[in-house]
């Protein structure tokens, strides 16, 4: 028996578990199996009928998490939460069916209902069958988040980590003395980024990890925002300045995700309800994101020689792209301003 028959075996028992004693699983697949969270997807038919769901199954804390042991992560329970309350609001996310108990056998996730669309980075981009649809999901992707960013948060969000920008890079600092690493370009950067930490317009939701990857979307626009584990509270400008990453515009032309400039995207977003951030506040977090994407890179590449194992192909890989944003730092910085 295979692994998947194995898994196959579970999951029915589960979906009989939550659906009734007629419920079986088919086509069950795995989509990814990333550093900190596997996802399938099935389809559960009873009584004739299909449901389309996704299953995500966490890493139990204390395994390595790539990132996450620098950037809070949100347990399966919480990031159910959030996404709950987001749908609340009117944000496109899917909806929670199902929270995973301990005696459900199977390990910490949940099941969400499956949104059909295209979640690749590089076709959205690059495929014609986008192109005519990238202004939209600039308006789409800054309505989401001006909705996220002005969440109420004093009654809900108290399980969400606060961790001050300054914390944020401490904890890099230590990353990189771990690792062993001497690399003057990234000493510089760290130091730059806790020399000019911007004071925030207010504090709100942040999504955490909102860019392409993480959409799924449709020739109409988008349809949902998905992998919420890095949900947190801190300054919007963050989420903006993720999305700015180079890393994430997949070879697009502009800066903002590879489908929008800046400028535009900013005036959507406040035209939205989102609140004023300037452009020298996206800019800050947009350095940022390039230096914490570049230790996610050798956090990768690194992560299994301590332990005795063969560092996988894909994690070499990742690994040797830890120069690249390194370079659209020092790029960025320089020039004081933005490529659109």
């Amino acid at each position: 028996m295979t692994i998947l028959e194995q898994h196959t075996e579970r999951m029915e028992a589960l979906f009989r578990k939550i659906w009734g004693p007629d419920a079986v699983a088919r086509n069950l697949l795995l989509l990814t199996g990333g550093a900190s969270k596997r996802t399938y997807s099935a389809d559960v038919v009873r009584c004739g009928k299909v449901l389309p769901i996704i299953l995500q199954l966490f890493q139990a804390r204390g395994e390595e998490s790539g990132e996450h042991d620098v950037v809070p992560r949100l347990t399966p329970e919480q990031d159910a939460s959030i996404q709950t309350l987001m749908k609340s609001a009117g944000v496109a996310v899917p909806n929670v069916l199902y929270i995973l108990k301990p005696d459900d056998g199977i390990g910490l996730g949940y099941i969400t209902e499956r949104i059909s669309g295209e979640s690749s980075g590089r076709r959205i981009i690059r495929d014609d069958r986008y192109s005519g649809t990238h202004a939209t999901l600039a308006r789409d992707c800054a309505r989401t988040l001006a909705a996220i960013h002005t969440f109420d948060t004093e009654p809900n969000c108290d399980f969400l980590p606060y961790t001050p920008a300054g914390d944020l890079i401490a904890r890099f600092k230590h990353q990189v003395d771990q690792a062993g690493l001497v690399c003057p370009a990234l000493e510089w950067a760290l130091e730059w980024l806790d020399q000019h930490i911007p004071s925030p317009v207010r504090t709100s939701v942040c999504h955490g990890d909102f860019r392409l990857g993480n959409f799924i979307v449709g020739r109409e626009g988008l349809r949902a925002v998905i992998d919420w584990e890095l949900a947190n509270l801190g300054d919007p400008a963050q989420d903006i300045g993720w999305l700015s990453v180079r890393s994430w515009r997949f070879g697009g032309a502009r800066c903002c995700g590879g489908f929008v400039s800046l400028e535009e995207f900013i005036e959507a977003y406040v035209e939205a309800g989102g609140p004023s951030i300037s452009l020298p506040d996206v800019m800050y977090w947009q350095a940022f994101g390039n230096v914490r994407w570049a230790l996610h890179c050798l956090r990768r590449g690194v992560r299994y020689l301590d332990r005795g194992r063969v560092v996988s192909l894909e994690d070499t890989g990742i690994g040797r792209r830890f120069f690249e944003p390194i370079h659209d730092f020092i790029n960025l910085v320089e020039k004081h301003g933005y490529r659109q």
